[in-house]
């Protein structure tokens, strides 16, 4: 299969996915600070499309309330290794991505909350945050 452009803001969303593993279009949105949540919709849909990236998303009533989980899709490896802030051999985990359990998938999804209130915290200080994730800090044995 052949690699498809995608655009600087979408290898953007993939590299926050190779992060935090499971987000849903709301973190995406604060990660990115994009305010047009339409346009983020489009660059979802068409990695979604392109096969970059799976969400996850139930029809059923009561359940349809609920955003859109996304996360990284075996494709999406290509583009990845293109970037130098990530490491190639991480990258096995995006294969294991599809089974994960509701609760791994929950625990992902809080990190990316308290990450984002704690930016937000941080820029009505006029101070910087810096978040590191379990996957950027592999190397360091501490």
């Amino acid at each position: 299969m052949t690699q498809q452009s995608i655009t600087s803001k979408q290898q953007d969303i993939l590299f926050h996915l190779y992060i935090f593993r499971y987000l849903n279009r709301y973190h995406i949105q604060h990660l990115l600070n994009h305010k047009d949540e339409s346009r983020i919709n489009k660059w979802l849909t068409d990695l979604t499309k392109k096969h970059y990236i799976h969400q996850i998303y139930s029809k059923t009533f009561g359940e349809n309330t609920k955003p859109a989980i996304y996360y990284l899709a075996n494709n999406s490896i290509s583009i990845l290794k293109s970037n130098p802030n990530v490491t190639p051999e991480r990258l096995v985990k995006v294969y294991k991505e599809r089974g994960r359990s509701n609760r791994f998938i929950g625990h992902c999804l809080r990190v990316a909350d308290v990450c984002i209130q704690l930016s937000k915290a941080i820029q009505a200080t006029n101070k910087k945050l810096f978040f590191y994730a379990k996957t950027e800090l592999l190397d360091h044995d501490y």
